[in-house]
């Protein structure tokens, strides 16, 4: 499912990180994450927010190599359909998806590729490593590094939600 939406986006915003991967892109899903939580009362805002839920969830656990395929599309749907039905933190998805989506741009701009940012009105592409350090996503770098450390801060968020005490008693300890 996530493939086929991906597959969908790309051709709209004009290829893979183009406008997904711009302050536009960024300013969309933000306020298609609002949207969705402001009128989650009605079907409409249900599966906006689903939707948005879903792939937010199976993209993650892809990209971090917990689940794929199937797996990670049904994981996806348990969260979104957990989250619709209790409305647990819903003031907070529209921030989480800001910093998700800026975090994640900034993630590709630690790559060959880089991003841009400006598009579509800038084509300049944009790295925040010099060529000698900048890496190719999928390779060792992004195994042994940024997954780690990406892992890690899940976990931290997820043992956050769980027992928001617990985690600050460890960080002082």
């Amino acid at each position: 499912m996530s493939e086929a939406v991906a597959w969908i986006f790309g051709r709209i915003s004009g290829g893979h990180r183009h406008a997904t991967h711009s302050f536009l892109g960024i300013a969309a899903f933000t306020a298609l994450a609002w949207v969705s939580c402001h009128f989650r009362a009605d079907w409409g805002g249900k599966a906006g927010l689903a939707l948005l839920m879903t792939l937010s969830v199976s993209a993650a656990l892809e990209a971090l190599h917990v689940a794929r395929g199937h797996v990670a599309d049904l994981a996806g749907i348990a969260v979104a359909a957990a989250e619709i039905w209790y409305g647990y933190g819903l003031r907070f998805i529209p921030i989480a998806v800001l910093l998700g989506c800026a975090t994640h741009i900034t993630g590709d701009m630690l790559t060959d590729s880089g991003c841009m940012p400006g598009y579509p009105w800038s084509r300049y592409r944009y790295h925040l490593l010099p060529e000698p350090l900048a890496f190719t996503t999928g390779t060792l770098p992004e195994l042994l590094i940024v997954d780690p450390i990406l892992s890690g801060a899940v976990l931290a968020l997820a043992v956050w939600i769980v027992d928001p005490a617990w985690l600050q008693s460890q960080w002082h300890a």
